[in-house]
């Protein structure tokens, strides 16, 4: 007869948990400036190339010219060489609020997601097979839709924009990875993604129409 009371107590406890759990997506979701209507145009017209804020005579490039999977993408001088160039192509909207979340009625959040294309090799970047971990190193592979070779852009300001390697928002938490000049190095260095973190130039880019 005393126990009357579990079900309310139960229904504070799930209401808790679930605000616990908007909390969380709402956090990460600001702190990488996703929270945005979906389906822009394109967020360069044409080839590009992508240039360093940590150095700023540094482009990315294919390394070695290589046309093949798995050739790395770096961080090199620019030449303005055939590899160091890109293409942003669109490839629609992922939702970044995971899918338990939205089990519990949480909003979604959307966001635009792209290739990233070489010019020169007509490949994607990616993270390298798939891997979500800080660190992965970042390559080149075939483009499809598969999330490891999408990017969600998020604007730094004019044409300043860092990375987001899809992937890394598809899990049960949302475990954010950028494109990441390793140590925010001012030299030559196989590209990687790391912990989404907006005050590094390290993730940050300049789109330079090429």
């Amino acid at each position: 007869m005393h126990a009357e009371p579990r079900p309310a107590r139960l229904k504070k406890r799930r209401g808790t948990m679930m605000q616990r759990a908007f909390a969380v997506a709402v956090a990460a979701a600001v702190l990488l400036g996703l929270m945005v209507a979906p389906a822009q145009a394109q967020i360069a017209n044409g080839p590009v190339r992508l240039k360093s804020n940590t150095n700023s005579s540094y482009c990315l490039s294919i390394l070695a010219y290589g046309q093949d999977d798995g050739n790395h993408i770096v961080h090199w001088d620019c030449y303005g060489e055939p590899n160091e160039v890109f293409t942003l192509v669109y490839a629609g909207v992922i939702d970044v609020v995971p899918w338990w979340q939205q089990a519990l009625g949480l909003p979604s959040s959307l966001a635009d997601v792209y290739q990233i294309r070489s010019s020169w090799s007509g490949r994607c970047m990616s993270a390298e097979d798939g891997d979500t971990n800080s660190g992965t190193t970042v390559v080149q592979y075939g483009c499809n839709n598969s999330r490891s070779r999408l990017w969600v852009p998020v604007s730094r300001g004019g044409s300043n924009y860092s990375f987001v390697n899809a992937n890394t928002l598809a899990g049960i938490f949302n475990n954010p990875r950028c494109l990441d000049v390793p140590g925010a190095t001012s030299g030559r260095t196989s590209m990687q993604i790391w912990t989404c973190n907006q005050e590094t130039g390290a993730q940050t880019f300049t789109l330079q129409p090429a």
